[in-house]
């Protein structure tokens, strides 16, 4: 069976493209560049937004495609052309290829085909998005400082890595996890000891445990590719990364 790529990739009224215009891949690695101002930086924020989408709320993706209106802080999101008319469609069209067989979809405010879907669900898995903002956040500190990272984690990292039995995103089973303490009807926190609140405190435990194991994981893989890759398999330069503050709400 043939391997599934992405054939091209159309923009129409998103961010620096007004016409429609179809980038084509010809299911190939690609190089882009251009000067300032080409559009670069569109088509990465478009794949980005596109594969994004597979994971997130329709109102969430829709956002991105309304009209800007300074007066209506629902619209700042938007990443439509600001010097489009309102009428004008906006919208995002990736076509994915199997051999002959190829299948298209779309994100627009109007139109929503990607949430849950597994190929674009996969594709924002398995891909990187790496940009000087992200890169700055390990750069910015003086070297006398420990790097804050779990930012990183929790925006870029976390959203891409899946629990192997439910599934689930790590990030989403950070934020169910820690999400509030265990309740009684009247909306009392339940009382020490009580099993609800056991029960919690081990699901707390276990995910200190789980994300313990993970960043070490992470660690290792990281410190293998810089020995391998940059330094003739010799140890010159070590990532030490540590998850000091972990999460303990009782």
């Amino acid at each position: 069976m043939a391997n599934k790529t992405i054939e091209k990739i159309t923009f129409k009224n998103f961010k620096a493209f007004r016409e429609e215009q179809t980038i084509d891949f010809k299911n190939k690695n690609v190089l882009i560049y251009g000067n300032n101002g080409a559009g670069k930086s569109s088509i990465f924020w478009g794949i980005y937004t596109f594969l994004q989408s597979s994971i997130k709320t329709k109102p969430e993706v829709e956002k991105y495609f309304r009209f800007f209106d300074s007066a209506d802080a629902t619209t700042h999101q938007s990443l439509r052309n600001i010097f489009e008319a309102q009428a004008e469609d906006a919208y995002i069209d990736l076509t994915i290829a199997q051999g002959t067989q190829k299948t298209t979809m779309r994100i627009s405010e109007s139109s929503i085909n990607t949430t849950g879907n597994t190929d674009i669900k996969l594709l924002n898995t398995t891909s990187d998005f790496i940009n000087y903002k992200l890169l700055s956040n390990f750069y910015r500190d003086s070297h006398k400082y420990d790097v804050n990272l779990w930012q990183v984690f929790e925006r870029d990292i976390f959203p891409y890595l899946t629990d192997n039995v439910t599934d689930e995103t790590i990030l989403d089973k950070i934020k169910r996890t820690t999400k509030d303490v265990p309740r009684s009807n009247n909306g009392h926190p339940t009382r020490n000891n009580s099993a609800r609140k056991n029960n919690y405190v081990a699901s707390v435990n276990t995910l200190n445990q789980e994300l313990e194991v993970l960043i070490s994981d992470i660690q290792r893989f990281a410190n293998a590719i810089i020995k391998e890759h940059f330094f003739n398999n010799e140890d010159v330069v070590r990532v030490n990364l540590n998850f000091d503050k972990q999460f303990n709400l009782i």
